[in-house]
Parts: structure tokens; sequence; C-alpha cells
């Protein structure tokens, strides 16, 4: 697997061009995988408020499902949040690199994968293309953020071992190997976290992808990538008392 960076000019609040940002990607091989930084898809779409015009926990509680009170986490006070069926932090409102203003989550970042995988795949000409739009998020007893897959299109975000056996001749007792977030770790391990202004990251030479076929339904890609919450081992801490 090859990931390579790439560097942009700075993308600027409260809204900047995606068209634009696109052109900074070189012509993509087929069986590529296009890694774009969630923040600069927002502001793209002009998901941005001036850090001015509203208070940052009223903002971040408006915008929560849920969120896990009565304690702010950190030394930033970050607040840990539902938004729809995600846990984030803040509700994923980011200030970092944003010039002034709060950059929100994209409105709908599966219709934005899509929208990004049809313009490049009519660009480039290509049968087999994957996008991902990629955030960060902290894990519980790690220390700092990894990178993972806000959304994905074009490809199976999992793979489905169910009816397959391991090296002894037995069935595998786990259901899935989480492709996308796997992928997204590592593009934004190479994309950075800082200064580099490199928001996007290109992924060849990848085994094992399962590409579409064809264009399928939002809620198709979907399926790949959630789990119902019946079967989410996590759901108990999710239904806790403390959420409001």
């Amino acid at each position: 697997m090859n990931i390579t960076q790439i560097k942009t000019r700075k993308i600027f609040p409260p809204k900047d061009s995606l068209d634009e940002l696109l052109t900074y990607i070189p012509k993509l091989n087929n069986g590529s995988i296009v890694a774009v930084s969630s923040k600069v898809v927002s502001i793209c779409e002009g998901q941005t408020i001036p850090i001015e015009s509203v208070n940052h926990e009223k903002l971040v509680k408006r915008l929560a499902t849920l969120s896990l009170e009565p304690v702010k986490r950190g030394k930033n006070g970050m607040i840990l949040t539902q938004v729809g069926n995600m846990l984030v932090e803040s509700s994923g409102v980011d200030m970092s690199n944003a010039n002034g203003y709060y950059v929100l989550l994209p409105k709908d970042s599966y219709k934005s994968a899509l929208n990004i995988w049809t313009k490049l795949k009519k660009r480039d000409k290509i049968k087999k293309l994957g996008v991902i739009i990629t955030d960060s998020h902290s894990v519980p007893r790690r220390k700092g953020a990894e990178g993972f897959a806000l959304s994905s299109y074009g490809f199976k975000a999992s793979h489905i071992y169910e009816e397959e056996k391991d090296i002894f001749g037995k069935k595998f007792n786990f259901t899935a190997s989480d492709v996308a977030d796997s992928l997204a770790a590592a593009a934004v391990l190479t994309m950075g976290e800082g200064n580099e202004s490199t928001p996007i990251a290109v992924v060849t030479d990848i085994n094992n992808i399962d590409f579409f076929k064809k264009k399928l339904p939002l809620q198709t890609a979907k399926k790949y990538a959630w789990v119902h919450p019946n079967l989410d081992v996590y759901t108990p801490l999710l239904k806790g008392s403390q959420w409001k």
C-alpha cells in the first residue's frame, strides 16, 4: 500500500471552492482511494460559523443528538457527544486552522463523498475508485487522536468474515474487518493534524478492496459501515443515564 499526501493552498472559511480543491489531485489510476479531510470539505460547503457569533458550548449542544453531562473533559473542555449514530468530541466543531470560524461537520458526509467520487470518476474515466471523508477522534484511554472515516463511497467499508474459515479450518468468531477506518487512520497519519496544508491523500496498491461495480444508493454504502445498535458491544455505554 502506498499513500501520497497532496499539498494544497490554504482553504479559507467561510466558503471556498471544492472544484478548485480537487484540481490538486493528480490523474488517478484505476483502484485508487482518495481521502479528503472533513474540515476542507465543510469549508467548501460553507459549513462554518463566525466564532464571535455564538457561544461554543451552546453550539455544541445544539448540534448534538446527545451530550454527556455534566462534566467537560480534557484541558480544552471538550464535551463527549453523539451526533446521529456517531460518537465524537464536541459535536465535531473545530476551531483550528479555521481563521476565526467554527468549522462544523459536513451536512451529509455520505453525499459529500458521493459528490467527490462522481467528479473524480468522470474526470479520470476510471471504473474503480473509492473516496473517504476523514476526521479524527480520541479512543478511550489513549493519548491523542487518530483518523477515522466519517463516511466513504465507492467500495465496501467493511470486509465480512462470517462465512470464511481461519488457518485451522474453523469459522471466524468475529464478523468483519473495518476497512474504511483502517485506511482513514493511515491516510490521516500521512496527511498530518497540524499546519501541513496536506488535507488530501491518495492511497494506491491496496489489496482486497471490494469496489462498487456501479453507482449504489447511499443507504447501501452506509450498510457496510454501521452496525445495528442491538449488535453493538458499546450500546450499554451509550444508553447510560448521564447522556442528555
